[in-house]
């Protein structure tokens, strides 16, 4: 398979600390929309990034979703030039997105985005959620388009989609006891679209890591380690590409190696 033309979608999940960021710093030529404070990695890598996270919430949405979510999906990265560390970046290079992460960009739209009001003054939380929704629901359509030939201009670039995302233990209640047991583990944002997330890229892959001794080993599930986990791949076992096995390490070249297509570029 020529990998200069294969483009993938994947969506990182996991418990904080377990490797989200480091499977994203592996991605081939990757540009990082910045969301966490916390994640150390991609400019001490030399990677380029655009960094939301010393903005206000409303300038760091509007930035992302009037100008680099469009200039992306456009695939004319030369309009984010000026919003791009280091300066002088050469964007026609990029071949990965990698967003890290979608808990804390959703934190972002939550702050940037007021909550309407009912007719009577109140706060309408239940339309608020529903707008929140329905702007997650484009900004992921544009977000894996990106991996697909833009529609009636094949000639303009494609980029691999790889975002991250925090997981959080939901539990239920047990009848007749004031008990309560894990259900799942979901992602860790808010409203009905974390059940919805999963579904918009190829693969869902669950972080994990191990200690023995001192030494910490990061790796990735590729199907659901437990009923509590979610993990799959929609690539693997289909067209010229191999079945994953159930846990890789936590790289873009060991995922290109299980698939079967080779070294990566």
């Amino acid at each position: 398979m020529n990998l200069e033309e294969f483009r993938a979608t994947l969506l990182i999940v996991g418990a904080a600390k377990k490797g989200k960021t480091e499977f994203l710093l592996s991605a081939p030529d990757p540009l990082f929309w910045q969301w966490d404070a916390n994640a150390a990695g991609p400019e001490l890598c030399g990677h380029p990034v655009i960094d939301f996270t010393a903005m206000e919430p409303k300038d760091a949405w509007k930035l992302f979703s009037e100008i680099v979510l469009p200039a992306t999906y456009n695939r004319d990265l030369t309009k984010l030039q000026q919003y791009v560390t280091p300066k002088g970046t050469d964007l026609s290079k990029i071949k990965s997105i990698c967003h890290d992460s979608e808990t804390f960009c959703f934190e972002t739209m939550q702050d940037a985005i007021p909550i309407p009001r009912t007719g009577k003054g109140e706060p309408d939380t239940y339309k608020w959620y529903r707008i929140l929704r329905e702007v997650k629901k484009q900004q992921y359509y544009r977000c894996t388009g990106i991996a697909r030939p833009f529609p009636g201009d094949p000639a303009r670039p494609r980029y691999n989609f790889v975002a991250a995302c925090h997981m959080k233990e939901e539990y239920m209640d047990v009848a007749g006891t004031d008990k309560r047991i894990l259900s799942r583990w979901v992602p860790a944002i808010e409203g009905s679209f974390k059940d919805k997330l999963p579904a918009y890229t190829n693969c869902l892959f669950w972080a994990d890591s191990k200690r023995e001794g001192d030494k910490t080993t990061y790796f990735l599930h590729t199907k659901s380690p437990d009923k509590f986990r979610s993990a799959d791949d929609s690539i693997g076992g289909r067209g010229p590409f191999k079945v994953l096995p159930p846990r890789i390490d936590n790289n873009w070249q060991a995922l290109l190696e299980g698939w079967g297509v080779g070294q990566a570029k």
